[in-house]
């Protein structure tokens, strides 16, 4: 039986009372972030026969007594899904800046934000664009308010798949300045980056993070 998501993982003593001999873990990282739940789903893991990590970071945070039943195999991408269309997506300016993923103080999009007034200096026409479910909102649209970059900045929200096709084949490089928000909120991976060099979009990724793989 393979199990993988939070809530699934702290039922896996019960899936044992029922007699269930194999089982392996998949676990992304936020399942190991620092909250009051942490030592619950550890004793849940340590009743699975095996644990996939999907980053040599996520495995680094496995306690020594469970890493020698944890495995790395990193995630991707089905490359058939994502077509190489000739379309062009109707952005300006350059160079064009992309993060696909939940607008959150983990993906980044704050950190980028911060920084785009020096890159503005030597790039005056870079535009920022972020792709994905804006859970805050108000706060960063203040920021860039705040900023004054009103102009440099568009929040698409969650788009279509295929505009994020066109999006990705018309950007420059690929954001992913993440944090590793005191280990309670972090990138296990980033599958984005995969999904950006599907249409040979380098990435700019941050340490301490899945993004090292």
């Amino acid at each position: 039986m393979i199990i993988t998501g939070e809530f699934s993982i702290w039922v896996i003593p019960l899936i044992k009372i029922n007699r269930v001999e194999n089982i392996t873990t998949i676990i992304h990282g936020t399942e190991l972030g620092k909250n009051l739940f942490l030592r619950w789903t550890l004793f849940c893991l340590g009743k699975s026969n095996k644990i996939i990590a999907v980053s040599n970071f996520t495995k680094s945070l496995i306690p020594k007594k469970l890493k020698l039943k944890t495995h790395v195999i990193n995630n991707g991408v089905d490359s058939d899904k994502w077509s190489h269309t000739d379309e062009k997506y109707t952005l300006e300016n350059f160079p064009i800046l992309l993060t696909v993923g939940s607008i959150s103080i983990r993906k980044g999009q704050y950190n980028v934000i911060k920084f785009l007034p020096q890159i503005i200096k030597e790039f005056p026409l870079t535009h920022y664009h972020c792709v994905g479910n804006c859970k805050d909102k108000e706060d960063i649209q203040e920021l860039i308010k705040k900023l004054k970059l009103n102009d440099f900045v568009t929040l698409h929200g969650i788009l279509k798949h295929s505009e994020l096709e066109k999006i990705y084949s018309t950007s420059h490089v690929n954001m992913m300045l993440s944090n590793n928000n005191n280990n309670t909120d972090f990138e296990g991976f980033g599958i984005s980056v995969f999904e950006g060099n599907l249409y040979g979009v380098p990435a700019i990724g941050a340490k301490e993070s899945g993004l090292e793989d």
